[in-house]
């Protein structure tokens, strides 16, 4: 179920329907807490720091992509390190000016 709100997310995200994919990654969220499974945590995170950088909230975008790095850390989900390092990457702090 999470993994399809994700999806769901990353397509509202795309359209530019930020309150929308915000409610939809706060619903898998939820449903991650009810359930004690923290597989998809960093994906919310990183596709909530995506939605920051696409609404123009780089700061935003930043504190999530460093939230997705070290859930994926503490989980062992290594491919969602890499995820969250090159969003940071390709948007770096000094842009933020």
């Amino acid at each position: 179920m999470n993994s399809t709100l994700c999806l769901i997310a990353r397509g509202l995200i795309a359209k530019h329907e930020f309150d929308d994919a915000a409610a939809v990654l706060a619903q898998a969220e939820e449903i991650n807490r009810r359930q004690h499974s923290f597989t998809v945590e960093p994906e919310i995170y990183c596709l909530r720091g995506d939605m920051w950088q696409a609404s123009g909230q780089l700061p935003r975008a930043h504190k999530s992509w460093h939230q997705a790095r070290a859930s994926a850390i503490r989980h062992g989900l290594l491919a969602y390190v890499a995820w969250a390092d090159s969003r940071l990457a390709e948007y770096p702090a000094t842009s933020m000016a």
